[in-house]
């Protein structure tokens, strides 16, 4: 787990307690932190997990294959030409 801190000395004392939030909010952002709780928020089990991991990949294959085929048919189709 990453840990963010605010050191007092980011924080200037006229700023406004809101922008100081924000900040934080933001160095939270940028670690990874709010996607992790987002994603330890319920339990999900191995299976979903697989299942999940197995539907992303299969997404991108058939992404890089229409990427492949597109390529082809404009090789094929300047040829005719």
């Amino acid at each position: 787990m990453v840990k963010v801190y605010l050191r007092e000395d980011e924080q200037r004392s006229s700023e406004k307690l809101s922008r100081v939030l924000r900040k934080f909010k933001k160095m939270c952002d940028k670690a990874g932190i709010s996607r992790d709780i987002r994603k330890h928020e319920f339990y999900e089990k191995p299976s979903e997990v697989k299942k999940r991991k197995n539907l992303r990949n299969k997404i991108s294959f058939q992404r890089k294959m229409k990427e492949i085929e597109g390529k082809y048919n404009q090789a094929s189709s300047q040829d005719v030409v």
